[in-house]
């Protein structure tokens, strides 16, 4: 999702200069989840409720923005959603090198394959995210429910 914001953005009907300044509450959002996630983390030692408090509200807000037909709920929920995204994936990273400490070695395939299979997002989000599909104003009620459901997921 993170590769489509502005496309995102330009379905719901803000381009150029404007169309920008509306991809910045998803990154600001995205920053406070991360920021809040990682104190509170460090603060109570633990990684593991927040991850699991992340990955639970994510799906809940893309469950909401798929089941929505209003484009300003989707936009908001959208951007609150997308903040799931960036608050969990490092949490992911950072926990596994606290439950895997020894050999190093089996920590740092562990670490490969996180970053390889987030990685690979780079290659089916085009098929979940098409352009077409995201700005053809004739398929409104299918623009976007792909993605939208496979992130729910």
């Amino acid at each position: 999702m993170q590769y489509f914001i502005p496309t995102l953005v330009k379905s719901f009907g803000w381009s150029g200069p404007i169309g920008q300044y509306h991809t910045i509450p998803f990154y600001m959002a995205a920053l406070v989840y991360v920021v809040t996630c990682y104190w509170l983390a460090h603060k109570y030692n633990t990684k593991w409720p927040f991850i699991a408090g992340l990955a639970g509200l994510g799906c809940i807000l893309f469950i909401a923005v798929t089941v929505s037909s209003n484009r300003t709920v989707q936009y908001v929920l959208g951007i609150f959603a997308f903040g799931t995204i960036y608050g969990c994936s490092p949490l992911v990273k950072t926990w596994v090198s606290d439950v895997i400490p020894q050999p190093a070695e089996k920590r740092a395939i562990a670490i490969a394959l996180i970053n390889s299979i987030g990685n690979a997002s780079s290659i089916y989000s085009t098929w979940l995210w098409p352009r077409r599909m995201l700005l053809d104003i004739f398929r409104a009620s299918q623009r976007q429910q792909v993605g939208w459901d496979c992130s729910a997921c």
